[in-house]
Parts: structure tokens; sequence; C-alpha cells
């Protein structure tokens, strides 16, 4: 099923804003390399609103002490901080904790979702 959630223009690269359809709430994120994704909006260990949290590069390192910034985006949840790759919807350091990622495009100029 597909729904039209908000103009396109209304998402500059680097942001993320939350949307509803009915009783399911999704953040539609376009990163910093203008990618656009789409996550259900609820961090799974307390139910925060992800979109509520911080849009970031991940930091990656093998030493202690080196590190940088990877080309893969993730939001933070703003409760504790748990992380979530804005593509594949895991949590880098759990894979057991996941987000339901969602389609999503933009057609006519519209932010559409597909679930």
């Amino acid at each position: 099923m597909r729904h039209e959630l908000f103009p396109a223009a209304e998402l500059a690269v680097g942001t993320m804003r939350g949307a509803s359809v009915g009783k399911i709430s999704v953040v539609v994120i376009r990163d910093g390399a203008g990618n656009l994704t789409a996550l259900r909006d609820v961090c799974p260990h307390h139910y925060a609103r992800l979109s509520d949290g911080r849009l970031e590069q991940m930091v990656v390192g093998d030493e202690v002490g080196e590190k940088e910034l990877s080309d893969t985006y993730i939001v933070r949840c703003p409760r504790h901080g748990h992380e979530f790759d804005v593509a594949t919807g895991l949590c880098p350091a759990d894979a057991s904790h996941r987000v339901r990622p969602f389609a999503v495009s933009i057609e006519n100029d519209m932010v559409v979702v597909e679930w």
C-alpha cells in the first residue's frame, strides 16, 4: 500500500522527519549524501521516537584511539543512544536489535512510503 506523506522539498539533505499514516509512524531520512530512506519511527529498546533523535555518520575504527567517519549514516535514539543504520534498520552493535525499513520514493514531488 502506498502513502503520500509530505512535499519532498520539506526534507533537506542531512535531515529527517517523522510522519504517521493511521497507527504507523515512520521517520523519513535524507542522509548527508542525499539518499532517501525510511524506518519505523520507534526504538525497540524503550519505544522513543527515532525522529526526535540525531542523524549522524557512523564512526568506525579498528584500534583504540583510531576512528574515522564511514559512508554509513545512523539515526541515534534520543533516550539511550541506540543506533540504527538508516538503510537497513539494523543496530551496528547488535544485529538482533532492528527497526523496520520501508520502501520510500519521491513521486510528483511528494515523499511516498510503501508497506
